[in-house]
């Protein structure tokens, strides 16, 4: 059984400020975060999952939009992806943190 976390996601944040995603979208391409694909922009907003660089880059246009600062340690719901790789849970890392060191070829 899962733990509830009890911090808000982003798109929790956007409804309770009324922030529309489209208007998110807007304000990140405003600061000059064109990088953005709508995939990557509703992988973070829908299931927060998405890279530490991105996931920042989005909190920061929600602060500057909601006037308070938002961290990944006051906000919830991540899961966090290599660029291009799979998603790292908790769990991956804590289940890759056990495994024994890859033995070096020679």
């Amino acid at each position: 059984m899962g733990t509830h976390d009890p911090r808000p996601t982003i798109s929790e944040i956007c409804t309770n400020a009324s922030i529309t995603p489209e208007r998110l979208l807007n304000e990140l391409a405003l600061r000059g975060h064109h990088h953005f694909s709508l995939e990557q922009f509703e992988a973070i907003y829908t299931e927060g999952r998405g890279t530490a660089t991105d996931i920042d880059v989005l909190l920061s246009t929600l602060g500057n939009l909601t006037g308070r600062e938002w961290s990944r340690l006051s906000v919830g719901g991540f899961t966090f992806t290599l660029r291009g790789g799979k998603p790292r849970t908790r769990e991956t890392v804590s289940a890759e943190a056990a495994l024994p060191p890859p033995e070096s070829p020679h």
